[in-house]
C-alpha cells in the first residue's frame, strides 16, 4: 500500500506521489518543501562549526572592521573562558 498525505485544506487524503490535492488543487508537500530549502541555505551557509561570533563582512565599511575585529576577540575569550569554567564545574561535580 502506498503513503498517503492528508490536505491541510480539505482534509482529504492523497497519494504521496501527487504534489496537488486531487480534490482542491492545493499543494501537498509545500512545508517538506519549505524545510528542504531552510536545510539547503544553512548549509550553504554553515561552513564547519557554528560558532555564534561576530560576522565581519567584506561589506562593511573600512572605518567599521576595526572595532569588529576586536569585539570579535573579546567574544571568542569569553566564549573560551565561559567553556573553560563549564568543563572544570563538570568535572568538580563528578
Amino acid at each position: 500500500m502506498a503513503s498517503q498525505v492528508l490536505c491541510k485544506s480539505c482534509k482529504n487524503w492523497n497519494p504521496s506521489t501527487e504534489d496537488y490535492c486531487q480534490s482542491c488543487g492545493t499543494e501537498l508537500h509545500q512545508e517538506r518543501k519549505e524545510r528542504e530549502k531552510v536545510q539547503l541555505e544553512r548549509s550553504e551557509t554553515q561552513k564547519g562549526w557554528d560558532v555564534p561570533v561576530i560576522k565581519i563582512k567584506p561589506t562593511h565599511p573600512w572605518f567599521i572592521k576595526p572595532f569588529l575585529y576586536v569585539a570579535r576577540a573579546i567574544q571568542l575569550a569569553a566564549l573560551a573562558i565561559g567553556g573553560a569554567l563549564a568543563w572544570s564545574a563538570f568535572w568538580a561535580s563528578a
